[in-house]
């Protein structure tokens, strides 16, 4: 997890919890927190798909951070560290960030779907990202229609990965524009992916307490 946080910009040492050089609060891994009910029902019911069994709980507080960019980056560490529960300690709110949700085909259509790609658990090749071009190319099957879909490996950091890519057919007709986007508009996929509000850190569940949060660490 440390690695991954990292990776974003995000490093623990010593208990304190930083934004590149900027104190931001204190952090490291907690012991047992069953006792806290809401968590301790949610390991029970076992591993997620994509997310798996619980492996570490990592309690923080971001209490000193003034500046709201740098909470946007913690934030976005912490749940692509974690992806599975976080939790508040002060009214044991408990959230999970990853969720089967249902998409549109047409989202991979665009650079900017799936959220620019934020909602996607990886943005690199491997089991996750099979999976979800697979569910979409099922989807288009069903629709008989053709196209190239796959991974892009010219997508930056801040764009979709996976794309789908002019032109179209339907039942062996070329579906020029805007026929094609007429096509898939009525397509929808339901894949494990991170929740659409995950990033919304001015509301409530992402203001800090004293007490802490705490997020549940995927395998």
């Amino acid at each position: 997890m440390l690695a991954s946080l990292a990776s974003d910009g995000v490093t623990v040492t010593d208990g304190e919890l930083r934004v590149g050089d900027a104190l931001v609060g204190y952090g490291g891994f907690a012991g047992s927190q069953t006792a806290v009910a809401p968590l301790a029902a949610w390991l029970a019911a076992g591993p997620r798909p994509f997310v798996g069994a619980a492996c570490g709980l990592f309690e923080w507080t971001h209490a000193l951070a003034d500046n709201v960019d740098d909470v946007d980056t913690l934030v976005g560490a912490i749940v692509h560290a974690a992806r599975g529960a976080v939790i508040r300690l002060d009214d044991e709110v408990l959230r999970e960030n990853v969720e089967l949700r249902s998409i549109g085909v047409d989202q991979a259509y665009s650079d900017h779907g799936f959220e620019s790609g934020a909602a996607l658990l990886e943005r690199a090749p491997g089991r996750y990202v099979d999976y979800v071009i697979r569910t979409l190319k099922d989807a288009l099957e069903g629709a008989q229609i053709e196209g190239w879909l796959g991974f892009d490996e010219t997508a930056s950091r801040s764009r979709n990965p996976i794309r789908l890519f002019p032109p179209l057919a339907q039942a062996g007709v070329l579906l020029p524009a805007p026929q094609d986007e007429l096509a898939l508009a009525p397509l929808e996929v339901e894949i494990w992916a991170f929740r659409s509000d995950v990033y919304e850190t001015r509301e409530r569940f992402w203001m800090d307490s004293l007490d802490g949060l705490i997020a549940r660490q995927g395998e």
